[in-house]
């Protein structure tokens, strides 16, 4: 869990939803527009912060039902896709994908294929940890 950034703890929605694009410099979401739809079941984490990880794409929770019982995060901050630097390595994390639809798409194959690239060493990208954008809030 400390060098993942956090863990898994619920999947309170299983739709399709708005992914808010939060840094689109790094190499893996570089060619997302500032938003996407996909339809996925989104987790919930717990023992996460961002203090810990730098955050490249979160649920917009404008677009599920935030009164589904069983959600325990009351800050609405849902990352879905992050990275972090850990050690003398590098860990790129995320949870979309649990439909195959997902991976059918080529702009989910070319973020997994940059994440990978980018936790291998093969291209540099920002992993600085930093608080989530006022908008988003």
């Amino acid at each position: 869990v400390e060098m993942v950034g956090g863990i898994f703890i619920n999947h309170p929605w299983h739709q399709a939803a708005t992914v808010n694009v939060e840094d689109r410099s790094f190499p893996a979401t570089a060619h997302f527009g500032p938003k996407l739809q996909i339809a996925d079941e989104f987790y919930e984490n717990k023992n996460f912060s961002r203090d810990r990880v730098r955050v490249l794409m979160s649920l917009d929770t404008r677009s599920v039902d935030m009164t589904k019982p069983n959600i325990e995060r009351k800050d609405g901050d849902f990352a879905l896709t992050w990275v972090r630097n850990y050690g003398k390595g590098r860990v790129f994390c995320s949870a979309l994908g649990h439909e195959d639809q997902v991976y059918d798409r080529p702009d989910m194959q070319k973020m997994y294929t940059e994440g990978v690239k980018w936790a291998l060493g093969m291209t540099n990208g920002d992993a600085t940890p930093r608080p989530r954008a006022a908008s988003l809030r």
